[in-house]
């Protein structure tokens, strides 16, 4: 994910121009986001990095996206809701 929360250090991602047989595709940490496939292999023609806070200001949907990590959710809280909700759907669960 390209989520970054407090405490975790900037990270740096690889992002790769691949040409194939089919055309040119990206890839961003070796996960291909566009392009074809290249099938029978396929040659980087171009590779950089970049730092994911650089990423986050040139696309706004991801800063918009962001929420606070697992660790800052009232466990207990949450956990009640969860049976509430079970003992709703199912009231003979007894």
């Amino acid at each position: 994910m390209l989520r970054l929360f407090k405490g975790e250090r900037m990270k740096e991602i690889k992002i790769d121009v691949v040409l194939g047989v089919e055309g040119k595709s990206l890839y961003i940490d070796d996960y291909r986001v566009s392009g074809s496939k290249p099938l029978g292999g396929g040659k980087v023609i171009y590779s950089f990095s970049i730092n994911i806070k650089e990423l986050r200001n040139a696309i706004p949907e991801l800063k918009e996206e962001e929420k606070p990590p697992m660790a800052w959710i009232d466990y207990k809280k949450w956990l009640k809701e969860e049976l509430e909700m079970v003992e709703k759907e199912f009231p003979n669960i007894n």
